[in-house]
């Protein structure tokens, strides 16, 4: 039994390469505009991935270990209903993203559009 459970670990783990590396988005969400107020939500964020957060009205994102990619907000969660791409948070870590969609978001993703490890 133990020989078989290391066997199928070691084979799981030769399916990823050694130096793929997930690609990681630090976001904090404002309640406020322009930043202010209470942080109601503070993730660590992966591309394709939808994230249910608090209801907040503008975002910081620190920290991006690949520079590529739009992020989405969504006024629905599991991001479904209307929808907001933003391809410039990456170069400004801002987003009062209330300004573009016109309410505060309760979802969001990150996505790409280049090749990258977990994609």
């Amino acid at each position: 039994m133990v020989k078989s459970t290391l066997a199928l670990l070691a084979a799981v783990v030769s399916m990823f390469p050694v130096n793929a590396k997930f690609q990681t988005l630090h976001a904090k969400i404002f309640s406020g505009y322009r930043f202010s107020g209470a942080v109601v939500d503070e993730l660590q964020m992966v591309k394709h991935q939808c994230y249910n957060i608090n209801p907040g009205r503008s975002g910081q994102y620190l920290n991006p270990t690949d520079g590529s990619g739009a992020l989405i907000m969504c006024r629905e969660r599991n991001c479904q209903g209307v929808c907001t791409a933003n391809t410039d948070f990456i170069r400004t870590g801002n987003w009062d993203f209330y300004l573009d969609v016109g309410t505060s978001v309760l979802s969001m993703k990150w996505i790409a559009f280049g090749l990258a490890a977990n994609e």
